[in-house]
């Protein structure tokens, strides 16, 4: 169950069937969710302040689109997902207190663990491992 019932998630992921699931184990958690297909809709969203998300599920962004993300709502916690990155965004995630980096594979609890950890401001590190992202 989450420790922020009330807290509104978007998640955008290209994949519908990982889009799916990560919908349905957050709803389970007990978090709001704003599910999105692809990053014009993810950055046309954050940029509109008034759709009060209170976190982001990003995949795999490129430098361009989570600069975009973070202009309009630099504390907003963003767990980014992916297999692989530019380094750009690496170092903005590794620089940013706010933004965590879950490599894939990941398993859906710990999507619901990042989004938690990170609302509850304490930030969090996916540890690097093999096939893991440093």
């Amino acid at each position: 169950m989450s420790t922020h019932p009330d807290s509104l998630v978007l998640v955008a992921n290209h994949e519908p069937a990982v889009l799916g699931l990560l919908t349905t184990v957050l709803t389970a958690a007990g978090y709001r969710v704003a599910a999105v297909r692809g990053p014009d809709r993810y950055t046309e969203l954050l940029a509109d302040p008034g759709h009060g998300f209170d976190a982001a599920v990003l995949a795999e962004p490129s430098a361009r689109d989570l600069l975009a993300a973070r202009a309009g709502r630099p504390g907003l916690p963003v767990v980014v997902t992916a297999a692989s990155l530019d380094p750009g965004v690496a170092e903005a995630i590794a620089a940013d207190p706010h933004a965590c980096l879950l490599p894939k594979p990941f398993r859906p609890d710990e999507v619901v663990r990042a989004v938690a950890d990170l609302l509850g401001g304490g930030g969090i590190r996916a540890p690097a491992g093999p096939g893991r992202l440093p």
